[in-house]
């Protein structure tokens, strides 16, 4: 009991490390990813003041509205009494992220309620060393408001997933509608966010009867019509001004298992050091080789034709890189790629069980990357790390919720985080023409 307390001791004290720095980051205008001053200055601002000083219908047509989500954020800050001065928005959105690793908290509590709180504490304040996480906190980037509404929906969907429909009819109709409510909401602050819709919809009306799946289908129905008509006016998925970011890019899908596939790289550790990764080859199907090979073929044609720096994610970013600065020859270098992307590959078809909700996720990222000009690694960061630990189904050797698993994923943030803050340091002294966009 005493040797539980000192570690409890010691996870709040490292914990409050991380809370700090945090803090202490916004104070200093940290922008370890890199895009969040940038943005903010050159987009986020002008599209606020343009909701903020236009009738909603004309801000969404208008050819100054720059952005590539859903508007909810911007209609949200209409309403925003501390949208007048630049200091005091970004003071007021990062009062509101700060919601978010509690909302993680409380959504952990409720879930693995066996668990010991103050590991629990640990996981949640881990969020708070994402790089990704921390600039998009700073610097009032949209993606938090989806991620507000992800967690609201994880946390109903759990309360929900242990009612039943025949006993708690009132009870089950009220949650299931408020959840799809919520993740309606996530989608509406960004596009990205409809395998959470999907997922709930696909779920709930396989588990249950020909009556609920008639009423949810309205209901869900209800939920969408904003979304066709805002399609409608656009003419497409984004605003009228983006509409140029979508466009078949077959080279999305080497990125996205390389942007992913390192967020796998703690569990693959732990699996290491455990000596069970081997053993994970029994669970291999068939039908696992067959999309293995085929997805294979398919990151092999897909491959990109030069190094490039903007978005791309980190791995091919730094084999980039290279490329540039060492004069590496470029078809090694696109070899390596290649077969760290089949090692991600790998990693997907073995560590996750093959459910609804975990084919969701993929499909809809994996063709939303091939179908999106610029992609970028904050498209799933801090969303996957969350998910890790709140929506994936993993085989039954991982158990998530694990000391082990717990500390790689910090050991792995705090380097991330460092080798952001290094990266961009050093960025303009070094990688001024290659890598950087000067401010």
């Amino acid at each position: 009991m005493k040797h539980e307390s000192n570690y409890n001791l010691i996870y709040l004290f490292i914990s409050l490390v991380i809370i700090f720095t945090y803090f202490f980051g916004f104070y200093l205008d940290e922008n370890s990813a890199g895009g969040g001053k940038i943005d903010f200055y050159e987009h986020e601002w002008g599209n606020i003041n343009l909701f903020k000083n236009s009738k909603l219908s004309s801000a969404l047509t208008d050819l100054e509205f720059r952005s590539g989500r859903t508007p909810l954020y911007l209609i949200l800050n209409k309403f925003n009494p501390f949208t007048t001065d630049i200091e005091e928005f970004r003071r007021s959105y990062f009062a509101f992220a700060i919601t978010i690793p509690i909302l993680f908290f409380m959504f952990l509590k409720k879930k693995f309620n066996n668990e010991n709180v103050g590991i629990l504490i640990f996981l949640s304040s881990i969020l708070m060393l994402s790089p990704y996480f921390r600039t998009m906190s700073f610097w009032a980037d949209q993606e938090g408001l989806a991620i507000f509404f992800l967690l609201l929906s994880l946390i109903s969907f759990n309360y929900l997933s242990k009612l039943s429909c025949e006993i708690n009819l009132k009870k089950y109709y009220f949650f299931a509608t408020l959840t799809i409510i919520l993740s309606s909401l996530s989608f509406y602050s960004d596009q990205k966010y409809i395998f959470l819709s999907l997922f709930i919809y696909l779920t709930l009306i396989l588990e249950n009867n020909l009556k609920f799946f008639i009423k949810y289908s309205v209901i869900c129905t209800l939920c969408a019509v904003p979304a066709f008509y805002l399609f409608y006016i656009w003419g497409g998925l984004v605003p009228i001004d983006t509409q140029f970011r979508l466009i078949f890019s077959p080279s999305g899908i080497n990125y996205f298992f390389s942007i992913i596939g390192i967020y796998l790289l703690p569990i693959f550790v732990v699996l290491i050091i455990e000596k069970k990764f081997i053993s994970l080859f029994k669970n291999l199907k068939i039908i696992d080789l067959v999309i293995f090979l085929f997805l294979a073929i398919t990151l092999f044609f897909a491959l990109p034709n030069e190094p490039k720096f903007n978005g791309v994610g980190i791995v091919f970013k730094f084999l980039s890189l290279a490329n540039d600065k060492l004069d590496i020859n470029w078809n090694l270098i696109l070899t390596t790629y290649y077969i760290f992307n089949l090692f991600f590959l790998f990693l997907v078809l073995i560590l996750f069980k093959k459910t609804i909700k975990n084919y969701v996720f993929f499909l809809v990222y994996g063709l939303g990357f091939m179908w999106t000009y610029i992609v970028y690694q904050q498209y799933v960061d801090p969303l996957f790390f969350l998910l890790i630990f709140c929506y994936f189904n993993f085989i039954d050797e991982i158990k998530i919720i694990n000391k082990k698993y717990i500390y790689s994923y910090f050991l792995f943030y705090l380097f991330l985080l460092i080798g952001a803050v290094y990266y961009r340091s050093v960025c303009s002294l070094y990688f001024m023409k290659a890598a950087c966009q000067v401010q």
